[in-house]
Formats: structure tokens, sequence, C-alpha cells
């Protein structure tokens, strides 16, 4: 017994199709059973003729978040390019971290354009994100040096002049 909608073969008694879930009439003579079991009365041969109704699957179309691929992409580059700029760390660690959040749902299509597109934005964020943190990480360090050296300078001076070398 073959199925009417897609042409599975299927097991007799079935009254759903395993393939596509189509309902199977449940008639004894099956005009598909008839059909292809035809008797050559002259030679008295059987001939099996495959009848198969197959409909094409549906390609439907999924939306691919190009939208999100691209702008993660965009705030990915924008993460380097802020604190390089000078322009401060916060917007940056702030751009990659959206940058990166953007970019899970288009890397869920693998070997589309969309997860290329987003895969760049994810590691062009993660770039930025590091740059801005390591950027915060060295101006505090090099203020505290600098403060540190003003706070000697000043010592030296006022012990010059103390001292009377004035």
């Amino acid at each position: 017994m073959y199925c009417p909608n897609c042409g599975k073969q299927m097991k007799d008694g079935q009254k759903f199709c395993m393939e596509c879930g189509a309902p199977i009439e449940n008639s004894d003579s099956s005009v598909l059973d008839a059909a292809k079991t035809i008797v050559d009365s002259a030679n008295s041969q059987t001939l099996n003729l495959n009848i198969v109704h197959r409909k094409e699957p549906s390609r439907e179309t999924v939306p691919l978040p190009m939208g999100k691929a691209n702008t993660s992409l965009i705030l990915g580059i924008l993460s380097i390019a802020i604190p390089f700029l000078g322009y401060g760390t916060v917007p940056g660690i702030i751009m990659g971290v959206i940058g990166l959040i953007l970019s899970r749902e288009p890397l869920n299509y693998p070997k589309t354009r969309a997860a290329s597109v987003a895969g760049i934005g994810k590691t062009t964020s993660i770039v930025g994100i590091a740059y801005s943190i390591y950027s915060t990480i060295v101006s505090t360090i090099v203020s505290f040096v600098i403060i540190f050296l003003y706070i000697i300078y000043i010592f030296f001076i006022f012990s010059i002049m103390m001292s009377g070398m004035y």
C-alpha cells in the first residue's frame, strides 16, 4: 500500500502516512492496489506498475537575519574604532557587547552569508571589547603613574624650599 499524497510505501492498516502525515482511507480493495498488479491474460505474467504520486517538498524560504548580521559587523568595527580614536572605552565596550548579542541569531544558519557576516561581527566585537578593556587598564595605570610622579615632584620642590636651597 502506498500513500496517495507522497507515494511512500506503508504498512497495511495505517491511518496516516509516516512521511507526510496525510490521512489514508481504509479500503480493502484500493484503487492503487488494483492498478499495481495487472495480469496479462495472454502470457499469464504479472506486471508490477510502480505508480508513485510524489508531491514536491515545499521549499519555504526562511528570511535570514541579515540586518542583525550587518549591525553586529558595524558595531564590532565601531567597538574597535571608537576607543582607538580616543572617544572613550565605555562606548566601545557597550557597542562590542551589543554586537556580540546581535551576532547570535545569524550564526544559527550555518553556511549562509548571514552567518559569515555575523561571524566577522562577533570576532570584531570580541577584539573591540578586549581593546577597550586593555585601553582602560593602560590609561588607568598611566594616570596613576603621572599622579604619583606629580606628588613626588611636589615633595621634591617642597623639600628644596624647606632646606633653604631656594
